[in-house]
Formats: structure tokens, C-alpha cells, sequence
């Protein structure tokens, strides 16, 4: 154990290797996790939506990075229960997007997070959109 922890040392005062921001800013204190990402996805519930949401913020307030799979749910305007109708994945999107820019991870630098959406899925224009200059935002 000692051998292993040596070589790391001497590797880090070499710059041949370097460990994530969380490791650095982590290690041995009682704050954030020591594992820089996470990644989950969303199943095609509200529940499982919420739940995601509730997931990331921790993570980010822990320090960690998120990514998250958005594939499970369906696109705008499919049949909901009885006769209701989805709002599709972009609104719940944009909602992950504010919860992580409003975390800060111990003061130390904002939350980050990255959304997946399969490229076969109803609304991947609408998801590659999002991220334009000229988005929902401006």
C-alpha cells in the first residue's frame, strides 16, 4: 500500500498524472465525494424524473459531475395516462439545466452536467437546439 501511494505522489510531483478537481479539493476532508462523475438516466415516469433531479443536485453540491441519459422518455404530444399528453423531454431538460447552474459545489466552482439523447429519439432537433447561442435563454 505504501509502495502504491508513493508512485502516485511521485507521479503527481512529475506531472505525469494528475487526479480530477474533486479528488484534489476532496481528499481527506469530511466535505464533497472523492469521484469526480455520475451517470444515470431518467425513466418515463415523473417520479423517475423527479428523482433524477433530486439525484444531480446532490451530486453537484458534492462536487461531482453528472451525466445524464434523457433516451426513456417520450417525445412531445404521446399519450399520457387516460387523455393527457406529454410535454417531452426539453422542458424537463431545461429544468436540469437551471437546478445545476444553481448549485455550487462548495464554493468551489459551479455544478456541471452533460444530457444524452439518442440521435433516433422524437425531439433530438429540438435537444440540439438547446444548445445554440440563440436558445431558449436569450
Amino acid at each position: 500500500m505504501i509502495f502504491h501511494a508513493q508512485r502516485l505522489y511521485d507521479y503527481m510531483s512529475k506531472h505525469w498524472f494528475m487526479p480530477s478537481t474533486p479528488i484534489l479539493s476532496n481528499g481527506g476532508t469530511n466535505r464533497g465525494l472523492p469521484i469526480s462523475c455520475f451517470l444515470n438516466e431518467a425513466g418515463d415516469s415523473l417520479h423517475s424524473i423527479v428523482d433524477l433531479w433530486n439525484e444531480n443536485v446532490w451530486l453537484a453540491s458534492k462536487g461531482g459531475g453528472i451525466g445524464s441519459y434523457w433516451g426513456n422518455l417520450r417525445g412531445i404530444g404521446e399519450k399520457v395516462g387516460q387523455a393527457g399528453k406529454t410535454s417531452g423531454v426539453v422542458p424537463f431538460i431545461r429544468v436540469m439545466d437551471s437546478l445545476t447552474l444553481a448549485i455550487s459545489q462548495g464554493s468551489l466552482r459551479r455544478g456541471s452536467a452533460a444530457c444524452y439523447l439518442p440521435i433516433w429519439h422524437p425531439e433530438i432537433e429540438e435537444f440540439i437546439d438547446l444548445r445554440r447561442p440563440t436558445g431558449w435563454r436569450s
